[in-house]
C-alpha cells in the first residue's frame, strides 16, 4: 500500500518509487503525421454518441474518426521545465489515484479526499477512462512510443481531476462546461469539433444562458495555469481550495454568478451554485 506520506513521491513507470533522471530529448522519436478526417465514420460515430451519450467509449471512438494530431499537447508540455521533469520521471498517476486507502488517509479538506469522494459517488475507477479509450480505439494511435504513450495515458486520467478542480458535474451539461474549460489546455481538433457541436445542440429552453455558461467556462480555462504539466501527485495532499488558487481556477460562483445549466438533453435545469456540494463550489 502507498502511504499518504509518499503519495507525491516521484515514481517510475511501474508505480514504484524512483529517482529523477535526466531526459534525453534525442531519444524521443519523431511524431507520426496527422491523420485525415474519416467523414462517414465520423458521422456514424456522432450519431451513435448522441443516441447514447453516457457510453464514454463512443466519445473516444468519435474523437478517433476526426483525425488530426494531438502532438501539439505533447510538444507544449515538453517545452516547459515542469513537463520535461514529468516526462523524465514518467510517474504513474493512475497508480496513485487507484490507491484509495492512501487517498482516504489524506486530510479531510484535501484535493485527494475530494477526488476520492468524487470517484466513489460516481462509481468511477482510476483506470476507467483508460479502459474506455482502449475500447474506443483511441489508445492505438497514441501509443506510438513509450514517451507519448505515458503522456496521453496521464492526460486521459487527468480528466476526472479536472472535474474536481472545476466543480463541473458528470451529467451532459457538466461535461459540456468542462469541455469548454479544457479548450485552453487541449487546443486540438476533436475538442474544438465537439465544443461546436455542443453549442449547436444546446437546449431550446435557456439556450442563450447555456451558451453564456460555456463561454464563461472557456474564459475560466484560459485564465488558469497550464494543467497538462501540473504535478498532481504533489497536490493531492494539499487543501482543495489552495490547489485551485495556485492553479488559477476561479471559484465556480464567481464564474457563473447566475447559476449553471445542469442535467441532460431531456431534463435541463438551472441551479444556483450555492445549491451545489461544498467541494464543487
Amino acid at each position: 500500500m502507498t502511504s499518504s506520506a509518499n503519495l507525491h513521491d516521484p515514481k517510475s513507470e511501474n508505480g514504484e518509487p524512483g529517482t529523477e533522471r535526466p531526459l534525453d530529448l534525442d531519444a524521443i522519436p519523431a511524431p507520426e503525421p496527422a491523420r485525415p478526417i474519416r467523414w462517414r465514420a465520423a458521422w456514424r460515430g456522432f450519431r451513435a454518441l448522441m443516441a447514447d451519450p453516457e457510453r464514454t467509449e463512443l466519445a473516444f471512438s468519435f474523437f478517433d474518426t476526426l483525425g488530426g494530431s494531438d502532438e501539439i499537447l505533447f510538444q507544449r508540455s515538453l517545452a516547459t521545465a515542469a513537463g520535461r521533469r514529468l516526462l523524465a520521471e514518467r510517474s504513474s498517476l493512475v497508480h496513485v489515484l487507484a490507491d484509495r486507502e492512501a487517498l482516504a488517509a489524506l486530510p479531510e479538506n484535501s484535493f485527494g479526499r475530494a477526488y476520492l469522494a468524487f470517484a466513489q459517488q460516481n462509481g468511477f475507477a482510476a483506470d476507467g477512462l483508460l479502459e474506455a479509450r482502449e475500447e474506443g480505439g483511441s489508445s492505438e494511435r497514441e501509443a506510438s512510443d513509450p514517451y507519448r504513450e505515458w503522456f496521453f495515458e496521464r492526460l486521459t486520467v487527468m480528466h476526472d481531476l479536472w472535474h474536481v478542480l472545476t466543480g463541473y458535474g458528470t451529467d451532459q451539461a457538466g461535461e459540456a462546461h468542462l469541455l469548454a474549460f479544457s479548450l485552453a489546455h487541449l487546443p486540438i481538433r476533436s475538442i474544438r469539433v465537439v465544443s461546436l457541436l455542443l453549442l449547436l445542440r444546446a437546449p431550446r429552453q435557456n439556450r442563450f444562458f447555456f451558451h453564456r455558461g460555456l463561454l464563461a467556462a472557456r474564459r475560466r480555462g484560459r485564465r488558469s495555469a497550464p494543467l497538462i504539466s501540473a504535478r498532481f501527485e504533489e497536490l493531492l495532499a494539499r487543501p482543495l481550495e489552495v490547489v485551485r488558487n495556485e492553479l488559477g481556477i476561479a471559484p465556480l460562483a464567481e464564474t457563473h454568478p447566475e447559476g449553471l445549466v445542469m442535467g441532460s438533453q431531456e431534463h435541463w435545469s438551472i441551479r444556483p451554485v450555492a445549491a451545489l456540494p461544498g467541494t464543487a463550489r
